[in-house]
Order: structure tokens, then sequence, then C-alpha cells
């Protein structure tokens, strides 16, 4: 009888593959509900099995949970049940995971006729683990061929509790992100020690920040919107002005929703509680649904939340306590509609309120975290988006259309006292709107050539008014407008020079006008001057150039020039208006990967930057303390990361950050020297403010099972954040910084049912995070931000 040898191999390859599988053990798995690429980094690292995905597009499918004691074949079983994908087993415990049939699956398509496991099927045996895709480069580049520093966080490190999903929440895990602490809704986030100031005025925010493909800030403060089923959150290192337009100076912060499951229900009901040692009792609810409305046609997904912090400054002079109580209320919600096969539109609504009782800040020289004021500072905010995507190919390209729209109001007071001790209200508000759109194509060949190119429109219009309502009676008010309206096209495209070298080049060019003007005066201020307008048309360009060099399959170096730029515009101050005029940056980066980011036991990145910042806007305080948007200089910043990642087994890890920067103002403008009255601004030795000098972070990780189908989880972390200087000027010469964050994290899972315990703050640090509460004192020396006290946190999250 004759034998085909290829059969024979077949059967003999098959046998193998058979026996292994008898001889797998079972492992302690741990996976919470989130998208499949999450899911099976996750499972490999648990497992020890090589698990790819044969089509990114089903990366983002989103799964259910899985815990216990289970093989990989009973884990991967388990997640892809209903969701129209299976796994095959390649050789042992290595698999790949591919769409029923030979379909293309995308996120949430339910395959109804075949929800039965099949028999293993032989497959290529060398597959590696699934690449991790960053969205942010707006061609899907892998992480590995990526020549920039990126940080991706998973959306399931953000904790449903009061203050544990906000950016200040993700300042305090990535070392690169650094934030004031005026409270939610007025923050400022700062990426790679790229800062301006720590007040807020009509310059625009030095980081790009988006949800999806949505620009969620432009001239105004983080608006905080709440990280609540989120896939991910992605930031790139700048500037990213290539991409990303004006205002990506220090980088990108981009925010990627949990996807609507097109064939699915899916339910989430998360629900805490906190305790904070001397403070008031806070917590957090927060409720997720994925509705199909047409199966695999149409669908909604959309979640609502409360949540209290509660707070924990007093008040000695009006005897009041636990004055820093905030409340924030919101949801999102997303109309997913699949055209065809390879189309879909997505509608995506966000609704966000911020109300913060008062001030949180606290005085030294009085007993325990408290100050002595003679009335209430809140802040309240609302904030609304709306954005429109439309995706699909058109011959190979893949083609991006969105448009958003953003309304944010807010509101804002501070006790005023002059030196002769009359007080009265300072108020400001800010009315800000947002009117944008990008059209883009990508396109990526098998030769390694990838390309990336559109049009965008942006159009920020901003209104601050400000108020002093003294006692007696007397008012003083003005008001001051910026219309920018930016037109651009960019391009950006990468190019195999040679094996394991790629070549990146690209560039932007912006045609932007400015308008500005003051739209109301006078009442009691017979000093301001007649309405004042500026217009002006600049054309920016923004081009950038790197390199990539895959030294090996576990070894990355590159080379990276990019430049920066943020449009000008029209400021006010006590009695005059001031135009202040556009800014630029130039950065050059060298950096260093190793280790393959979703196998490897030891991993790692390293990079080196130094940047060039001329005509620097900045938010500086004159002598009343009142925000003065103006060009103060030339500046220089020199910065070196380190993040480092170590799994000795499946069930540990440990991962630490580092970053260390060197800032200068290099050469001070003389409006700035009059403005804040210190001549020794003129030596070129002063720092920048709100640059910290080194930040530095240590996790660790740790799984395992308990009894029955439970398991368990803990993260640990402590962060170290720099000291810095608070402003510029004598009168803001403060130091702040130098504290430790500290939080503890347990989890025990059972299928959809996972409860969780939190501590923070564990060394009740008291430090000041930021150095003043409100600028408009007399004497802003003894003012002082203390993190939360010691609290602990307990709560549930069931999934179905």
């Amino acid at each position: 009888m004759r034998v085909n040898r290829s059969s024979l191999f077949l059967c003999s390859v098959m046998a193998l593959v058979s026996a292994e599988a008898r001889a797998e053990k079972p492992a302690s798995i741990a996976i919470p509900p989130g998208p499949l690429g999450d899911a099976i980094i996750l499972l490999g690292r648990q497992t020890g099995a090589s698990i790819g995905l044969r089509d990114q597009s089903i990366a983002s499918i989103s799964v259910r949970g899985v815990s216990g004691r289970l093989t990989t074949e009973q884990a991967l079983r388990r997640l892809l049940d209903g969701k129209g994908a299976k796994a095959k087993r390649v050789a042992g415990n290595g698999w790949i995971i591919v769409a029923h049939k030979g379909e293309r699956a995308s996120p949430g398509t339910l395959a109804k006729s075949d929800r039965k496991s099949h028999p293993p099927a032989p497959a290529p045996v060398d597959v590696p683990p699934a690449d991790i895709v960053v969205t942010a480069s707006k061609q899907g580049t892998a992480f590995k061929d990526m020549p920039a520093s990126v940080t991706i966080v998973g959306g399931q490190a953000f904790q449903a509790q009061p203050d544990g999903a906000n950016g200040s929440a993700l300042a305090s895990r990535v070392v690169g992100i650094t934030s004031t602490h005026f409270g939610p809704g007025r923050n400022k986030l700062f990426v790679r020690g790229i800062a301006d100031s720590g007040f807020s005025g009509p310059t625009q925010a030095t980081v790009g920040q988006y949800l999806g493909d949505a620009r969620i800030n432009y001239s105004a403060p983080d608006p905080d919107i709440r990280m609540h089923d989120v896939q991910s959150v992605e930031i790139i290192e700048g500037p990213q002005s290539t991409l990303y337009g004006a205002g990506s100076l220090g980088g990108i912060i981009r925010v990627t929703p949990s996807p609507v499951n097109l064939g699915d229900w899916e339910g989430r009901i998360i629900g805490s509680g906190t305790l904070t040692k001397g403070g008031a009792p806070g917590g957090e609810f927060v409720g997720v649904a994925n509705v199909p409305v047409v199966t695999d046609k149409v669908a909604i997904r959309g979640h609502a939340f409360f949540a209290r912090e509660g707070g924990y400054i007093d008040d000695e002079a009006s005897r009041r306590d636990n004055v820093n109580t905030i409340d924030t209320a919101g949801g999102r919600a997303t109309l997913s509609v699949r055209l065809a096969p390879d189309w879909q539109i997505d509608a995506m609504g966000v609704i966000q309120t911020i109300e913060s009782h008062d001030a949180q800040y606290a005085e030294r020289g009085v007993p325990g975290l408290a100050r002595k004021s003679r009335f209430a500072q809140p802040f309240d905010q609302n904030y609304k988006l709306a954005n429109l995507r439309l995706r699909g190919d058109i011959a190979g390209l893949k083609l991006t259309v969105s448009a958003d729209a953003i309304r944010n109001k807010s509101t804002e007071l501070y006790e005023y006292i002059q030196f002769t001790g009359e007080s009265s209200y300072y108020v400001q508000r800010i009315r800000s709107s947002i009117l944008s759109g990008e059209a883009r194509l990508a396109y990526e060949d098998d030769g390694g050539f990838s390309a990336v190119a559109g049009a965008s429109f942006v159009e920020s219009k901003i209104r601050t008014n400000r108020a002093l309502d003294f006692e007696k009676g007397s008012t003083y008010i003005a008001s001051v407008g910026n219309d920018i309206r930016e037109i651009a096209g960019f391009g950006e495209a990468s190019l195999k020079l040679a094996d394991g070298l790629r070549a990146t080049v690209g560039g932007r060019v912006s045609f932007v006008r400015i308008a500005g003007a003051r739209e109301e005066d006078i009442i009691h201020a017979p000093q301001v001057s007649d309405a004042i307008r500026l217009t002006r048309k600049d054309t920016l360009a923004a081009p950038s150039a790197a390199l990539l060099y895959h030294i090996n399959t576990s070894i990355t170096a590159y080379a990276r020039y990019q430049q920066g730029y943020r449009p000008g515009g029209l400021a006010l101050d006590n009695r005059f208006l001031l135009a202040f005029e556009n800014d630029r940056i130039r950065t050059a980066e060298l950096g260093l990967r190793f280790g393959q980011q979703a196998a490897s036991r030891f991993r790692g990145q390293i990079s080196l930057s130094t940047s060039r910042w001329t005509d620097i806007q900045a938010d500086v305080a004159d002598e009343i303390g009142l925000p003065i948007t103006d060009n103060i200089g030339n500046g220089t910043i020199r910065s070196a990361g380190i993040d480092l990642s170590y799994a000795p087994s499946n069930r540990f890890g440990i991962d630490a950050a580092f970053l260390w920067n060197k800032s200068r103002l290099t050469s001070a403008t003389a409006d700035l020297i009059s403005i804040v009255r210190d001549a020794s601004l003129a030596d070129g030795r002063s720092s920048l403010p709100n640059v910290a000098d080194l930040n530095a972070r240590l996790a660790v990780r740790a799984s395992g099972s308990l009894f029955a189908d439970w398991s368990w989880d803990m993260n640990a972390a402590i962060r170290y954040t720099g000291k810095s200087r608070l402003g510029l000027g004598k009168r803001f010469d403060h130091v702040q910084g130098g504290y430790f964050q500290s939080n503890l994290v347990v989890r025990v899972t059972r299928e959809n049912v996972s409860l969780f315990t939190s501590l923070s703050n564990l060394t009740n640090d008291k430090s000041s995070r930021f150095a003043i509460g409100n600028p408009l004192s007399p004497d802003t020396t003894n003012q002082y931000v203390p993190q939360r006290p010691v609290s602990v946190t307990i709560g549930a999250d069931i999934s179905f």
C-alpha cells in the first residue's frame, strides 16, 4: 500500500498537537471584559501561549471577562463564544484567531450559525503574538514601527471610583504626563515637560486631546471627560503637529472608546463607595448598555455615571467642613450603522457637568487641612460634544471622515482681597465652542510602504468675561473674544529602505486666520479704552522626518525631528488688551525599544530629546494676580526617559518608569519683566514653570487562583512627582511638587462578577501638589493643594 508522505506528515503534526493539548495544564486566568486585542495579550502572559490575529480588524471585538483555572483552549472558547471568530491551534500552545468561514469580522459581529467549537485545524507554525496597533498614528501603525515614544494604557486601568477615571488619574499612571491641580475641569495637562504655565487664559493647550477622532479641547484646560467604557488611552510624545495641527507641542492623548457591538446585547453595572480619613464620603455609579437594533447592522452603546469626590478641606472662617466636594455627572452614547461590509458610520454624543462646591486649597499655619476665607469659591462646567464619523474602503484605501461640535461653558469664583482689606468676588466666565472636521485616506501595501494624507478644518471661538464685584456695589466688567480658523492639508509616508530600515517624512501646511476683540466694557471703568480689534492671517508649516531601524526582532532604534506651533491671539489684563504672537517648538529625539510588546518577559523603551521653544506663549499673572497671556521669550527643554517592564512569570510583573527634565528660559521679553516686575529673568537662567525635574513610577502586578472558579489580581504603584516652580516673577516664585502618590488595588473575579477594593495615598502624604489655590490672594506663599488623605474604596463590577 502506498502512503502519501504529505498526509503522513500532516497526521504526525496533528497527533503531536493532540498530545500537547492533552498535556496542557490549566492556569489561573483573570481577564476583565474589554477588547479582544487586550484580552489575548493578557491570556498569553498568564498561560505562556503564543496567540495571533490573522486580521487586525477583529482586535476591537468586545469580549466578556474570563476567570478561573482554565487551559488556553478553554479560555479562548469562552472569549470567542458568539463573537464571529474562532481560535485554531498552530502547534503546541500556539494559536491563531480567525473569522468564521473566512469572513472578515468587525467589532460586534455575531455569527449565530457557527457558535459551536470546532476541532483544531493545522496552520502555519510560526505565528507571532498579536501586535499592538497604535490608532493615533492615523494609519494603524504597529507599535514596533512607531518612530516616537508611545505609551498605551488599557481601559481596565481606570477604576470606577470618585477620582479614579479622570485626567489626574491618567497622570498618576504615566510619568510623561503631569497635571496642575486647580481642580477637575480647570487642570492643564503637560506631556514630557512641555509646559507653559499653570494659569488658564486664551492661549491654546500644549497637548492635543481626542476622544476617538473627536478633538475635545482647544483654547481651554483639560475638560476632564471621565474615562468610563474605554478601550485604551494612547499617549504619543510630541510635537505631533504634522498629523494633528496646532496645539500638540507636547504630544497628543487619544482615548479610544469601547466599540459598539453590532451583534450582541451587553450590560455592565459598576458601583463603589469611598471613605477618606478626615473627609466626607464619596462614591460612583456607572451603567453601561449595548443594544443591537438590527442585528449586525445597527446598534447603540452608551453609559451614564454619577461621581462624588468627598471634600477633605475645612474652612475655619466660615466654620464649614469638607468644603471641596466635587460632583460630576454625565454620559456618552454612540449609534453605529453598518452601511456595507466595509463601511460604517458612527454618531457619538457626550455630555458632562462638573460642580465643585469650593476651591481645593489649604493654608499653612492653619491646623489640619484647612484655610480661612470669607466666602465659598465654587466652580461649575457644562460640556457637550457631538461627533459624526464615516469609515470605509475605497479600492484599497481606508477613508475616514470625521466632524464634531463642542460647547463648553464654565464659571469660577475667587475671593479677591485688596491691600486695603476690602473684599469682593472675582468672577470669570468662559464660553468656548469648537467646530472641526477632517477627511483622510490611508494606504498600506505588502512591500512596506504606508501613507496617510488628508485635509482638516478647525474653528475655535472663546469668550472670556471677568468681573470684580465689590461689597460696596461698584462693578468692573471687561470681556475679550478670540476666534481662530485653521484650514490645513497634511500628509505622512513611510517607506522601507532596506531590511529593517524605514524612513518617514511628513508635513502640514496650515492657513490660519485670527480675530480678537474686546466685546463689552465698561461699568465704572473709565481707564479702559474703546473697543480694540485684531485680525491677522498666517501660513504655518510643520515638517517632520524620522528613521527607524529594527536591529533584530527585539530591538528597534529611531531618530525623529518634528516642529509644532500655536497661533497667537488677543489677551486681557486689568486695563489693556494685548496681542500675543505665534509660538513654535522644534524637537529632535533619539529612541530605543527592546522586547516584543505582547510577548517578551523583559521589554522597555528609552528616549532622549531636546526642544527649542521660541516666542513662548504663557499665562502669567500681574501684580494683583489676574492672568495675562503674552509671549514670554525663548526657552529650551531637555528630557531623558526610560520605561521598563519585567514579567518573570505569567502571574507576576514589575513596571518602572523615569523621566528627567531640564528647562531654561534662555531669554525673557521686556513685556514679561514689566508684568511680573522681576528684572532677574533677563539673565537667562530661570527654569520654565511647571516643568518637574524628575518623575518616577514603580508598579507591581500579580494574579492567581482562589477556589472554585474565583481568581484574584493585585496592582500596587507608587509615583514620585518632582519639584517645579509655580510661575515666573517673585509673586509666584514658589516651589511645588516633590510628593509621592501611592495606591493598591485588589480584585477577585468569577466569570462576569468582579469585586474590588483600593487604597490610595497609603502614606497619607500632605505635600503640595500645586502651590496655589487662589491667585488673587495678597499672599500666596502659604497656599498649597494637598492630595486626598488616605482613602479606601470598595466596589463591584458586574457584566451581563
